[in-house]
């Protein structure tokens, strides 16, 4: 086989084989920025919940403490 046929062996196996790459490349690449988008969407939701379970919290132990001492004062 002579060098030309090679190369153009190569170039037709080649070609398609890097245009397809290269398409899998851009969609990976769309495909990561959109997981990135919702997983910083999810950390700002969790963010809040837990402000709201610390709120919760803090007024839990609020009404604990002075549940406590209505009971005390009654024995």
């Amino acid at each position: 086989m002579s060098p030309e046929v090679a190369v153009i062996i190569a170039a037709i196996i080649g070609g398609p084989l890097m245009w397809g790459l290269y398409k899998f490349d851009k969609r990976n690449t769309k495909q990561h920025g959109e997981a990135v988008s919702l997983i910083k969407e999810v950390r700002d939701n969790v963010s809040h919940v837990q402000r709201d379970v610390n709120k919760v919290d803090a007024k839990l132990d609020i009404y604990i403490a002075e549940h406590e001492a209505k009971h005390a004062t009654e024995q």
